[in-house]
């Protein structure tokens, strides 16, 4: 990215989908999702939470369908795609239900760690220390680097 900066007739064209320059800021916008979602974690015998296990795979895949709901056809089709994050008005708050049925719906709890970690870490001021993170399909990926909502546990 710096050499496309300093030296622009290097190249034809540039594809850039979602630079990431700033990456010791860019990790902590990954740990606060991370914290986030430790507030609703199970702990382990040590008391440490547990980030993985915030979320069951079946909530997982309630918040992948809700978001799809929300968000796939912003961009104008029906895909099982979003392109448009901008346009996405997912609310993990929709997801909500009551405590007998969690398997396939969200505790109170549970929506608020993923909606505030999603929102992006702020300082004591409640300014952006880097952007929130917008809600696409990647945030389940399992492959390669792992989404947002399979972090790695912060030791």
């Amino acid at each position: 990215m710096l050499m496309t900066q300093r030296y622009p007739t290097y190249f034809d064209g540039v594809v850039s989908g979602a630079p990431a320059m700033r990456t010791a800021y860019s990790g902590i916008g990954d740990e606060w999702v991370a914290t986030m979602l430790n507030t609703v974690a199970p702990k382990d015998a040590t008391g440490r939470a547990n980030p993985r296990a915030a979320l069951s795979d079946d909530q997982k895949k309630t918040v992948m369908d809700g978001l799809l709901r929300a968000c796939d056809e912003a961009d104008g089709l029906k895909d099982g795609m979003i392109f448009n994050t901008i346009a996405c008005r997912f609310d993990p708050k929709t997801l909500v239900c009551d405590a007998s049925k969690s398997a396939d719906c969200l505790t109170a709890a549970q929506a608020d760690a993923i909606e505030k970690g999603f929102a992006g870490p702020k300082d004591s001021k409640g300014r952006a220390v880097y952007p929130g993170f917008p809600f696409d399909i990647g945030i389940n990926a399992t492959q390669g680097i792992p989404g947002l909502l399979h972090v790695v546990p912060i030791r």
